[in-house]
């Protein structure tokens, strides 16, 4: 994927590992799975929602809902989610299958980048090459 930005996709994947607050590893330890699934070469999987904030360029600032983000982080931060199959086995770890990056800030209506949307999807792509599912 061409137009991404190697500093911006590296922070995101060093949150998207973190088990530390504002971590996308600590939230979905947290989260309830849902009881939606999704197949992945043959195998069922659990969906879990991870919610995340970013600001125009991509950048990921934090993962958390929406009621437990600070205000400093919430304000002119833009709100995704990412839908993450769960592997519960005692290695477990998330496959994100897709990607929600929401075109309202606040009520207010706001265009997406192209170079957000390619700092994302990259990031996303080298998160699931780390954490792919093991077992698939």
């Amino acid at each position: 994927m061409e137009g991404y930005d190697e500093v911006i996709v590296n922070r995101n994947l060093r949150l998207m590992r973190s088990s530390e607050e504002g971590g996308m590893r600590l939230l979905l330890g947290r989260e309830s799975l849902g009881g939606s699934a999704v197949v992945i070469e043959g195998k069922n999987y659990p969906l879990a929602v991870a919610n995340f904030f970013y600001n125009e360029d991509g950048r990921i600032g934090h993962f958390g809902n929406w009621e437990y983000v600070p205000e400093d982080i919430k304000r002119g931060c833009r709100h995704g989610t990412f839908l993450a199959a769960a592997d519960l086995s005692e290695d477990a770890f998330f496959r994100i299958v897709e990607t929600g990056l929401e075109g309202h800030l606040l009520g207010a209506i706001f265009q997406i980048s192209e170079y957000c949307k390619a700092n994302i999807a990259e990031s996303v792509r080298r998160y699931n090459l780390l954490d792919s599912l093991r077992a698939a």
